[in-house]
């Protein structure tokens, strides 16, 4: 962001004398907001309206935009030829909007390539037949119909084949924003709830460890809540499940959100969100796949697809009443549940949340190399504490008469010892056997 265009707006929000602070200083405060915050996106916008206020000095043209072999901002638009054999477009889209036109000979093998600054379109020619563009400047501003099904944007230049049903409803599949997952390159995935519904998924990577709720579209909800599914290098995604919950069973005012289940080779089924109350089919995961999601959230287009798909893949059908069911109680309302088998654990990190320095997650590490997180596992973010080998489990519940908002909830501390327990008679120890719930 300009500099100068930073200072305008942190003045404007209250923080006077900015401007006249050195710009070494400037620099440093500029560069602790977020790239997602507010502040970058309201001066990005201040820049575009800025921007398209200006006269121009041409006026606009009108052109199809499968005539259009190569564009970039800022550049004057090359036409294709009648006979040029290019019949993929791809168009690269940024904060500002078109960045770029490309025309390709096929469509490109899929990767691993992903861009958190730009989304992409790749299809066919003939699906923007009666698509233009206006020019005016070195800018081009899209046009679709009103009769087309909308494009699906992605976060790498080279998606998998993947297309719109064509007798789709185009009210349902508005802003498709879809995103995918490496499970050969992710560590974990974390999904953020709020009262019940789930707002965004987090795909940890090496070059983005950290799961922070930046979905630029909504604004940050209350009572957010992480759920952390990691993803060992020695452990791997073998099936996935999702179901629809009815609002009467998680005490909810309307439908809520799908839940999901992964199985693990080593770890056993992992479960997102609440439980498992009937018969679901178990998608298998082939090796070196792909998730494919849909950050938007809500549209026809199924919460996750696998890539590539096995021609002959079967889907198991299992009986989740029996299997995955937790009681529900009226008195837990939303609440999730998790749980983890407690032997054969090597490693245990306890995670404390940085609002209340209690208990708020624990991730498990196992002699056979997978990992089972509890509760809510905010990795590289909270403050955290290890405990190798541990023999017992200890905890103990608190109240918090200092509660910001005025009530007393239990807030619960926990330990793990490697020897004999010497705690006092509030605390409750065992040793590492059976199955722990959160």
């Amino acid at each position: 962001m300009d500099l100068a265009a930073f200072s305008y707006i942190v003045e404007s929000c209250g923080l006077k004398g900015f401007s006249r602070l050195p710009r070494e200083l400037q620099l440093v405060i500029q560069e602790y907001i977020p790239e997602h915050h507010v502040v970058f996106r309201y001066a990005l916008s201040r820049a575009l309206a800025k921007d398209l206020s200006m006269p121009r000095t041409r006026s606009s043209t009108t052109i199809p935009l499968n005539r259009i072999s190569k564009w970039e901002r800022g550049d004057t638009c090359i036409m294709s030829e009648p006979d040029l054999n290019l019949p993929i477009v791809r168009l690269s889209i940024d904060v500002h909007g078109l960045q770029k036109v490309e025309r390709l000979a096929c469509r490109p093998p899929f990767s691993s390539l992903r861009r958190y600054d730009l989304v992409f379109v790749v299809e066919n020619e003939s699906e923007f037949s009666n698509t233009t563009v206006q020019s005016t400047n070195g800018l081009l501003r899209l046009t679709l119909p009103v009769t087309n099904i909308p494009f699906a944007t992605w976060d790498t230049p080279t998606p998998p084949g993947f297309s719109i049903p064509s007798d789709a409803d185009p009210q349902c599949t508005q802003n498709l924003r879809l995103q995918t997952i490496d499970l050969e390159e992710s560590t974990g995935i974390t999904f953020f709830y709020s009262r019940g519904f789930l707002h965004y998924i987090h795909n940890h990577t090496r070059t983005a460890p950290r799961a922070r709720f930046i979905n630029p579209t909504i604004e940050r909800p209350p009572f957010l809540a992480c759920i952390y599914v990691p993803i060992p290098p020695q452990d791997k995604l073998v099936g996935f499940a999702s179901q629809q919950i009815k609002a009467e069973i998680a005490n909810l005012d309307q439908i809520a959100p799908l839940s999901f289940l992964f199985r693990f080779l080593l770890a056993g089924d992992v479960l997102v969100g609440f439980p498992f109350l009937h018969e679901f089919s178990l998608n298998e995961i082939p090796p070196a796949a792909s998730l494919i999601y849909n950050s938007s959230m809500g549209s026809i287009i199924p919460p996750f697809t696998v890539f590539p798909k096995q021609a002959d893949r079967n889907f198991m059908t299992i009986d989740g009443a029996e299997q995955h069911r937790v009681p529900v109680d009226p008195i837990y309302g939303g609440d999730f549940f998790s749980s983890a088998p407690l032997e054969n654990v090597r490693k245990a990190r306890v995670f404390y949340s940085n609002y209340t320095n209690y208990c708020s997650g624990i991730l498990l590490y196992y002699e056979n190399g997978s990992q089972r997180a509890l509760g809510q596992c905010r990795v590289l973010i909270d403050n955290e504490r290890s405990f190798a080998k541990p023999t017992h489990i200890c905890f103990c519940n608190t109240k918090n008469r200092d509660y910001l908002f005025g009530s007393k909830p239990l807030w619960l501390v926990v330990e793990f010892r490697n020897s004999a327990c010497n705690h006092t008679e509030d605390w409750t120890c065992s040793k590492m056997s059976g199955v722990e719930t959160i």
